[in-house]
């Protein structure tokens, strides 16, 4: 099944913590970005890049866009793509979700819901950058993005979480999923737990 939505996958972060690219870190041979951008064209018509606005993605041939607010975490790449997109409704991932599944991403997309926001709970916490997010959510994003220092670089999720009315889906009650395809890679350790 195609939804009509869009997906963005959120490049070039910081990865302080794992010191590379996450997106570009190799997995039994094959790029992170690579593996989620296969689960991805299982769901979505279209797909796009949020980068810092370089061109080292260019590889998958994908068309990128930058952010907006530049440097400041996934917030600012989450405003991009909603700024950017025509439909009322994107689905956000970020680029260090090697477990992800199409099935999975295919449910939070198509869940039935007049709230303008799809955050998957899994783990004991909220899956933010794995979510869908309503286009009415763009100007609320922005005032964040100016209310934050732009010395604090990253701005955080959570809050524009908050502002919504934001749809929880508890995966942890879905036993067809494995908890798993939430794992979020973000040391060497995690890369090498994966290997």
């Amino acid at each position: 099944m195609n939804l009509l939505m869009p997906a963005y996958l959120l490049c070039g972060g910081g990865s302080k913590r794992f010191g590379s690219d996450k997106a570009l870190a190799l997995i039994n041979g094959r790029k992170v970005i690579e593996i989620i951008i296969e689960e991805l064209r299982k769901v979505f018509p279209s797909i796009y890049l949020v980068t810092s606005g370089d061109d080292k993605y260019s590889f998958t041939g994908i068309e990128c866009i930058k952010d907006i607010y530049a440097g400041r975490g996934p917030l600012a790449g989450i405003h991009a793509a909603l700024n950017h997109s025509s439909y009322e409704r994107v689905f956000i991932i970020s680029c260090d979700m090697p477990l992800i599944t199409g099935e999975a991403m295919e449910y939070i997309a198509g869940y039935s819901t007049q709230k303008n926001a799809v955050i998957p709970f899994s783990g004991g916490r909220n899956h933010y950058m794995c979510a869908v997010y309503g286009k009415s959510l763009a100007h609320k994003a922005g005032e964040l993005l100016e209310s934050t220092s732009s010395q604090l670089k990253s701005a955080g999720v959570a809050p524009l979480v908050k502002a919504s009315d934001a749809e929880i889906i508890n995966f942890d009650s879905l036993p067809q999923f494995n908890p798993k395809i939430f794992f979020n890679l973000n040391t060497i350790e995690d890369l090498n737990s994966l290997s």
